[in-house]
């Protein structure tokens, strides 16, 4: 995260990163199907990677204005129930 990041920030990204995110996993593992839990699961494989490569990145990206907002936006589309951001990610 963001060195000029806002503690508001930080909650969003809690709450919309991870704690909504593990809620619908373990909803997901409690169900018969498969197909859910796959696709949680590269939400997941997705969200790890999009941070190491944050950490990594962190001096570059802080400074780039709106970053905090596009890195939300990011988080928003990969949990969203609609069928095309979940389609993209299973295909690749």
């Amino acid at each position: 995260m963001g060195r000029n990041s806002s503690f508001v920030y930080y909650a969003l990204f809690i709450g919309i990163g991870i704690l909504y995110p593990a809620y619908c996993s373990l909803v997901a593992l409690q169900t018969s199907t498969k197909k859910d839990d796959t696709l949680w699961l590269i939400y997941w494989v997705v969200f790890a990677s999009f941070n190491v490569f944050e950490a990594l990145t962190d001096v570059l990206f802080s400074w780039f204005p709106f970053y905090s907002g596009l890195k939300d936006f990011t988080l928003r589309y990969g949990i969203s129930d609609q069928p095309v951001p979940k389609k993209y990610l299973q295909s690749s």
